[in-house]
């Protein structure tokens, strides 16, 4: 078998999956196995893991999915790349100085262990978990690459994402839970920005939106570099919440909304209303007037895309985004919210493809916007995550088939054995 299979797993809020899949020499991603499970409500919540043990179980069942389909190859999986999400994540700038007793050579080892020490800042009491050089200030000369450079003084600017340690800590907890490490922690939004965004999006400047189900997620690249990310404390669930108050149960108002629901209150006719049976045997029927449904799904996108833009002015690059605004997620979906997006910040508004990236034969649920953020991270990986543990033979040697003989069963042991039938899970 192949070395360097990478494996990623997508902790969302309304489902977990994991994915084992190499890349080939022109970059596309050959999908080995692909597992995903719906999880229950408020075990993982605004991109936080919320109960590590419950979602750390069904995080063992997936693995063992994965590894079955190796068989015949028998294998294991003990690291993983891991996506990490919650409200408290955002970027934070932090400038660090150094000086040299002599004139010094800036080797990339250099370089890379004072970025190492940015670690170690105190931003608030909030965890670091990624870190990008953006600038260097060499005897006061700036410049973005500095290596091989002499110098007695340096100043770096460096782009952080903090949020609370509870995300690492019940991050941890869940992959320990199903016998697995992470290989690397890393913002979903950047995964997410490794599969939707072009060489040039990112060169002449743009922003990136990860529509999710309880958080909306959003970055801006400028110059090649991340310039800002942070997370909005809303989604796709918040507007099936909000349409639920027209008088429809939750499971009523998600399937509206997928099917008929629509960003920009112009674009639905005044004339058109949707059928609904009584809540019980003692109420009427129920309609729900078309525009009534946009306007409120309106108020909500409107809010959303506010709180976006906010931190979009933040990096005061709001006239350079020459690339416009990229959207992805499940949340992307709901129809004229790109020209909703467009009449509010006035820039071009594209969907995110990460087609590009995937072999034809890869399971059609990649290709849909759900499904960006994992591919990114399968592009982003690069350590191996799969160990043979034994290899089969292709063709292996058998004993001529016996002749059937009739077998004595022990009533005890039968009864014990099948106690422990269904220990470990197997998915056809």
């Amino acid at each position: 078998m192949e070395k360097n299979i990478i494996v990623a797993v997508d902790f969302g809020t309304t489902k977990l999956t994991m994915v084992a899949a190499q890349k080939d020499a022109s970059g596309h991603l050959k999908i080995l196995a692909f597992e995903s499970e719906s999880m229950p409500s408020g075990v993982i919540a605004n991109g936080l893991i919320i109960k590590p043990s419950d979602v750390g179980a069904t995080l063992l069942r997936i693995k063992q999915y994965i590894i079955n389909r190796f068989l015949p190859i028998k294998v294991k999986i003990e690291t993983v790349y891991a996506s990490i999400g919650g409200r408290s994540l955002r970027t934070f700038e932090v400038q660090k100085p150094h000086n040299f007793n002599k004139p010094t050579e800036l080797t990339i080892e250099l370089l890379e262990s004072l970025t190492e020490d940015v670690y170690r800042s105190n931003i608030g009491g909030r965890k670091i978990y990624n870190i990008f050089p953006q600038e260097f200030s060499v005897d006061g000369s700036t410049m973005n690459f500095p290596q091989g450079e002499l110098c007695n003084s340096l100043l770096g600017r460096y782009l952080t994402v903090v949020g609370k340690e509870i995300i690492e800590t019940n991050l941890n907890k869940t992959l320990s839970r199903a016998k697995i490490v992470a290989e690397e922690m890393q913002f979903s939004i950047l995964s997410v920005a490794s599969a939707v965004l072009t060489t040039a999006d990112k060169q002449n400047g743009c922003c990136v939106i990860d529509f999710g189900a309880s958080t909306t997620s959003m970055a801006v690249y400028r110059d090649q570099k991340l310039q800002h990310a942070a997370v909005i404390p809303f989604g796709s669930k918040h507007i099936t919440r909000d349409i639920c108050s027209l008088g429809l149960r939750e499971e009523e108002a998600e399937k509206l909304k997928i099917k008929n629901g629509v960003a920009l209150k112009d674009k639905v006719s005044v004339d058109e209303s949707y059928k609904f049976a009584p809540m019980n045997v003692s109420s009427e029927i129920r309609y729900i007037k078309a525009t009534e449904l946009a306007e409120v799904i309106q108020m909500r996108m409107d809010e959303i895309i506010y709180l976006v833009w906010q931190q979009v002015l933040q990096t005061n690059l709001q006239d350079k985004l020459e690339a416009g605004i990229i959207i992805t997620g499940g949340g992307s979906q709901l129809n004229a919210i790109d020209e909703l997006i467009t009449l509010r910040t006035n820039l071009q508004v594209k969907y995110g493809d990460q087609s590009q990236y995937l072999t034809s034969d890869s399971n059609i649920l990649l290709f849909e916007p759900a499904f960006s953020q994992i591919v990114g991270q399968l592009l982003d990986g690069s350590v191996n995550c799969v160990e043979v543990v034994e290899e089969i033979l292709d063709t292996p040697i058998t004993d001529p088939e016996p002749k059937a003989k009739v077998k004595k069963t022990n009533p005890i042991k039968s009864f014990i054995g099948n106690l422990f039938a269904e220990e470990t899970p197997v998915k056809e």
